[in-house]
């Protein structure tokens, strides 16, 4: 929540990007995940919370938390719910595969 404006919308594209590309790998593409070493490592791991019930999902609290950036809403706030709905959706996504 430190972070300017534009480094909070940066980390939300980037952890949409993250998002795709754990589902890419968990269904077998990894080819059209453009990746580094590490992050390929951590995504491995991290692919089995991803899958078709929740990448929307997931994709669309990205993109709302996003929005609500660029409105000025309070960083501190809004990342505290984007964090917990995520889990959320983690933690059901988990049970499910």
């Amino acid at each position: 929540a430190n972070l300017s404006s534009e480094k909070q919308k940066n980390f939300l594209s980037y952890a949409t990007r993250i998002v795709r590309s754990a589902l890419l790998i968990n269904y077998e593409n990894p080819h059209l995940a453009k990746l580094n070493r590490e992050e390929k490592d951590f995504l491995v791991r991290f692919g089995k919370f991803i899958n078709h019930t929740n990448i929307l999902s997931l994709t669309e609290e990205f993109e709302k938390a996003q929005y609500h950036i660029e409105r000025n809403a309070n960083p501190n706030i809004l990342f505290m719910d984007l964090s917990m709905t995520v889990t959320i959706l983690l933690l059901t996504a988990g049970k499910v595969t």
